[in-house]
C-alpha cells in the first residue's frame, strides 16, 4: 500500500493536496476526502492532462 503525503506541493506552483481538497470542500459545503490517487510518471518535460466525459442521463 502507498501512503500519499498529502502536504507535498503538487497540484501548482506551491498549492498541496491537502489545500485543494480544503478548498473544494469549502466550496461545495461538503465533506471531502481523497480516495484514490495515482502517480503518472512524465519526463521532466511531459505533461499529463486529463479528460472527462459525462455520460448522457439515464434513458436518453
Amino acid at each position: 500500500e502507498m501512503r500519499l503525503n498529502l502536504q507535498h506541493p503538487k497540484i501548482n506552483g506551491e498549492t498541496t493536496v491537502q489545500n485543494a481538497i480544503t478548498e473544494v470542500a469549502a466550496i461545495m459545503g461538503e465533506n471531502v476526502r481523497l480516495r484514490r490517487g495515482y502517480v503518472i510518471p512524465a519526463p521532466s518535460h511531459g505533461l499529463v492532462s486529463t479528460y472527462l466525459h459525462t455520460s448522457p442521463q439515464p434513458g436518453k
